[in-house]
Formats: C-alpha cells, structure tokens, sequence
C-alpha cells in the first residue's frame, strides 16, 4: 500500500495508494472509502489489509467537511462505536486526537480519507499526542488546521516537538474554481492553474495556518491529479467515473507484540 515512516521509536504514519487492495475498476485497488459505492466486502478487505500491515485497529471518521475535532483519550476509545462493518467509525468529524498518558497495548491508529483534499497527520513526538486531520476547501478557510494545532499547543505541546505532514493531495496549479470562490478563500490560498485560470492552493491555506502558530509543516509535492497512484475526485470527474478513497494513517506502535513491515 505505502511505504511506512517513523517518528522517533513510537510513531509511525503512512499515505496509502491505490496499489496493494483487493477492488475492481473503478476502485482498484486498495480503495478505503465505503461511501463511493465500491463493495463492501472489498472495501473490508482494504482496511483489514491496512490494519494488517501497521498491525494496529483503526479509527475511522465519517468525515463531512467540517471543522469539529474528536479528543479520544484510553478511557474514551472504548466507547467510540463500531459502523455496520465492524470498524471504528466516529461520525461527522473531521478529526481526531489521541490524547492521553496511557497508550493501550494494542497501539492506537488514526486515519483521514481523501481524494485530492489534504489529508493531515500532527505528532507531537515527546507526549506521543498525535492528530489525523482532514482539510478540504471548506475545512481550510474554517480554519480547522489552526484549530487542530491549538488543542496541542494548549495542551502544553511544545512546537519544535511538532511534526505537521500534509500528505499528497491537489495542487494549486490543477485545482481550477471559479473566480468568485476564489475571491473568497483566504489570500494564502488565492492562486492560478498553469494555464492560468483561477485556483484555490488548499495546502498554502492551511500551510498559513500553521505558521501564525510558529510551527513548521512538511508538504508533500504529490499531486493527486497528476499523479495516478492516488485516488483524485477530479480527475474520476473529469474521466467520468466513481474512484475510491486513499487515506493518511499515524499510529502509536502496539507494545506487546513485535510489529512487522
């Protein structure tokens, strides 16, 4: 699916592609998204293979492009509940924390859904406090990444132990809006196509955002429409076709059992 990296000697985090699931075209193949009518049982398939492979459960969100966060702590996840297919879903979230002093022994793993919105993954790699944030058009100019980053922040992170990823998403040179809507984004996420028309610059939004709260992010430079090892709305659009959902994933290592990649 991806290639895993660490974050000091207990965080890991991934992007995920469309290579390593079980999904027929137009999904193929490692589509992660029950809502885009792929079925079901592949689907399943997909995210057991994800959880497989980080060896660790994860929690899901039915993401609405909003801007409210969930703080899960080892008292709270016990009652996150299960969708009808059996896996970890908080509804109508846009994202999640962990926050708490204890880590459960089987690990814990976030996860962000995308197609071309931004997904987000923050750690703060001393308290092992992390954060999967799913910032889209909407979600950026609600400020949501700011919002994420001050619950750190005011949970007493320090900012040079924050690591904020954004992982493979739309460029600004691909993401063609009118220029109306343009006019209404944020000026960080005011720009143009390369065939010059207007354009939003989700990433530069949100990259603003970070910065006025003195942390540093790490951007991706993979564009999900160009680049066709990720599932992008657009250009399933364009194409006129459904796709499927890649996902940004950041985890605390389970500690009773040695993990394999």
């Amino acid at each position: 699916m991806s290639t895993v990296h660490n974050l000091g000697s207990s965080i890991s985090y991934m992007f995920t592609t469309i290579e390593g699931g079980v999904s027929c075209p137009p999904y193929s193949e490692a589509n992660l998204g029950f809502h885009v009518g792929d079925d079901p049982i592949s689907v399943a398939e997909n995210r057991q293979i994800l959880s497989r492979k980080i060896n660790t459960e994860l929690v899901w969100m039915n993401q609405v492009h909003g801007c409210d966060i969930r703080v899960l702590t080892d008292l709270t996840l016990v009652e996150v509940p299960r969708d009808r297919y059996g896996f970890l879903t908080l509804d109508n979230v846009d994202g999640v924390m962990f926050d708490s002093d204890r880590i459960p022994a089987t690990g814990i793993a976030l996860a962000v859904m995308v197609a071309d919105c931004v997904p987000v993954l923050i750690a703060d790699v001393v308290t092992c406090r992390i954060a999967a944030v799913h910032m889209g058009r909407a979600g950026m100019s609600g400020r949501i990444l700011h919002r994420a980053i001050s619950m750190f922040l005011e949970r007493g992170s320090n900012p040079a132990n924050l690591r904020i990823i954004f992982g493979p998403h739309i460029c600004s040179q691909c993401y063609e809006v009118p220029e109306e809507l343009r006019a209404q984004m944020p000026v960080a996420a005011r720009s143009y196509t390369r065939w010059g028309s207007p354009s939003v610059d989700i990433a530069g939004g949100g990259i603003a955002q970070v910065h006025e709260l003195g942390c540093r992010a790490e951007v991706s430079n993979e564009c999900t429409y160009e680049n066709e090892h990720y599932f992008s709305h657009r250009r399933a659009m364009k194409e006129d076709h459904q796709t499927g959902r890649f996902a940004g994933v950041i985890y605390i290592k389970p500690n009773d059992t040695p993990v394999k990649y």
